[in-house]
């Protein structure tokens, strides 16, 4: 395994393998270059994924849980930038458990977010009982309040998955803030969908 460049000079981990050919008069060697990336990505979520079931066996403080969930979310894209939101049931508002990557003036905004299908996405994820995508925050009428907030962080989408606790409860949401318009791809939505059963348990 060899780090190389691809053609805009980003770092991307490889796999070469050199075979020898047969030949009477020179000396040929075949090289082919894999791009593992992708499965280095993998191996490395599922190992963290573990560690959080560790830690959870372990009885380790539920914030620290809460924390590695979302260090381990912010692996899945190299722009993402996660939170974990606790749903306050008398009050119907979600608020901030955790989010180790956002900025203290973008968690002000999400403190308090009243659950009603107007709400920015979270909110709205909870009143529909279904995981919510908002692919672009600046054409999102429900995002009018926070809009500013998340366009001066460099966040353009929101997406927010339902965190189940006992009996199919609804206790908060697992949120992601990628800073590029887009709703999450098939493999990256299978992995959020993991990562929000560990906030449940």
């Amino acid at each position: 395994e060899w780090m190389h460049k691809d053609s805009t000079g980003k770092e991307l981990p490889c796999e070469v393998r050199f075979s020898r050919l047969p030949s009477d008069d020179k000396r040929l060697i075949r090289v082919s270059i894999t791009d593992i990336a992708e499965r280095t990505r993998n191996e490395a979520l599922s190992f963290s994924q573990n560690k959080v079931l560790e830690m959870i066996a372990a009885s380790a403080p539920q914030d620290r849980i809460l924390r590695a969930i979302c260090r381990v979310v912010e692996r899945i894209g190299d722009d993402f930038k996660a939170a974990i939101m606790r749903l306050d049931p008398e009050r119907n508002t979600l608020s901030v458990a955790q989010a180790p990557s956002l900025s203290d003036a973008f968690k002000l905004c999400l403190d308090f977010i009243k659950v009603d299908a107007e709400s920015l996405t979270c909110g709205s994820a909870v009143h529909h009982r279904q995981d919510r995508f908002t692919a672009n925050i600046s054409k999102d009428e429900n995002w009018s309040t926070a809009r500013k907030e998340a366009e001066k962080h460099g966040i353009r989408a929101a997406w927010s998955c339902i965190v189940n606790g006992e009996a199919g409860r609804i206790i908060g949401t697992l949120d992601v803030y990628p800073n590029e318009c887009r709703v999450p791809t098939t493999d990256e939505l299978d992995q959020l969908s993991r990562m929000a059963h560990l906030a449940g348990i």
